[in-house]
């Protein structure tokens, strides 16, 4: 079966909106909020909420005042791409250890929280998968095997019981990323996910800019891009660097992550102006 007609199959199959309570209940999982779609065509996973705390995902458990930069974040990106039917975005960061995937997993994690949007969040770091670790998750399969196994989309999807949320993880390490990800079968899975549903935002976790061509090769089919960068750490040069990297009319802004100030002691401050600004 060629790739474009299992995509069009999976379309048909997912439907995984206004699905009833009862039926989810039969299978005896955990019962959902009423604002809540329940997903039928995907794998259902339980968090490790240990694992989770342990990595500041403050979508799941935070104040109010922990969540307002990613509520601004939020805003911000929805005021940028509605207008223009914009819903894959991705988000990298200049080096490793900037905060990347958990900056990706909160914002994923917030829009799920939003009236009337569904989001799908896709760890594209083929090279070095995080989300499921951040999750306490196994992660035999994922976006690797969905492009070379062609397995269906349906058993790539994970719903961890959290509101309006799913993502796809990784799946085996690869070394051959970039030849992937550029793949004609990636450019139809990116076509798929962003016309299936026109309230959803798809979200992609890709590797550093600067520490191989992965993301690059992935933002020509991307709608938008957001550059993580960490505080007093990230130096100007490779910032200035990275943007001439990217196209700019994708360029959404930068988060600075790991921010201080007197109001907040860890969060993440979009800016959307000058790169003297946005980094340190």
């Amino acid at each position: 079966m060629k790739f474009e007609t299992a995509m069009e199959k999976a379309r048909k199959l997912e439907l995984v909106e206004q699905h009833t309570v009862k039926k989810l209940r039969h299978r005896r999982q955990k019962p959902v909020q009423d604002n809540t779609p329940v997903y039928r065509f995907c794998k259902y996973r339980k968090l490790d909420l240990s694992r989770v705390d342990g990595h500041i995902c403050l979508g799941l458990r935070a104040s109010a005042s922990a969540m307002d930069s990613y509520r601004i974040l939020r805003t911000q990106i929805l005021q940028r791409t509605r207008p223009k039917n914009h819903n894959t975005i991705m988000i990298t960061s200049i080096l490793p250890g900037e905060g990347k995937t958990i900056t990706a997993i909160n914002l994923s994690l917030i829009f799920a929280k939003t009236p009337n949007y569904t989001v799908l969040l896709v760890d594209s770091d083929l090279r070095r998968q995080q989300i499921h670790k951040y999750f306490g998750l196994e992660n035999n399969t994922g976006l690797v095997d969905l492009l070379k196994k062609k397995r269906p989309l349906k058993e790539m999807i994970i719903w961890p019981y959290i509101e309006k949320f799913t993502f796809i993880s990784g799946g085996n390490t690869i070394v051959d990323s970039s030849e992937l990800l550029g793949s004609a079968r990636m450019q139809i899975l990116v076509e798929d996910l962003k016309k299936r549903y026109q309230n959803r935002y798809i979200f992609f976790d890709t590797p550093p800019l600067l520490s191989s061509d992965d993301a690059l090769t992935l933002s020509a089919l991307m709608d938008g891009i957001i550059l993580v960068i960490e505080s007093h750490k990230t130096p100007l040069k490779q910032v200035e660097e990275a943007l001439d990297l990217i196209p700019k009319e994708k360029f959404l802004g930068f988060v600075l992550n790991k921010y201080k100030d007197n109001r907040q002691e860890y969060y993440s401050y979009y800016q959307n102006n000058s790169t003297e600004k946005a980094a340190p």
